[in-house]
């Protein structure tokens, strides 16, 4: 399945990445991202903000529930190409995404 932007509530849209991942943007008057796939998976964010009308230099706030590759990992791409993104993270996550060694270790043990 390739990338696919739908509306799911007035104001809440939903970038549908593959069959599992998915991130929303709540357009308000402050355009937030909540969640964001793999690393890798950070071009079709971009892609699909770019078909709902919104640039990424638009996205105000990114808020990520938790530290997994599959929630938070393209947080460190969409930063690094919009850097007055604020991103709202767990104090004890913060660390693993300025630094993601030990996640991207951690993610790769069978």
């Amino acid at each position: 399945m390739a990338m696919q932007v739908r509306t799911i509530h007035p104001g809440i849209s939903m970038i549908q990445i593959g069959e599992a991942h998915s991130c929303y943007l709540i357009h308000d008057e402050i355009i937030t991202l909540v969640e964001t796939p793999h690393p890798h998976e950070a071009g079709e964010v971009i892609a699909g903000l770019e078909k709902l009308g919104v640039g990424l230099r638009e996205v105000s706030c990114l808020i990520t529930t938790h530290i997994h590759l599959d929630h938070a990992g393209a947080v460190g791409h969409l930063a690094r190409d919009n850097p007055d993104l604020i991103v709202f993270v767990h104090e004890i996550g913060a660390p693993h995404l300025i630094d993601p060694v030990r996640l991207n270790l951690s993610a790769r043990r069978s």
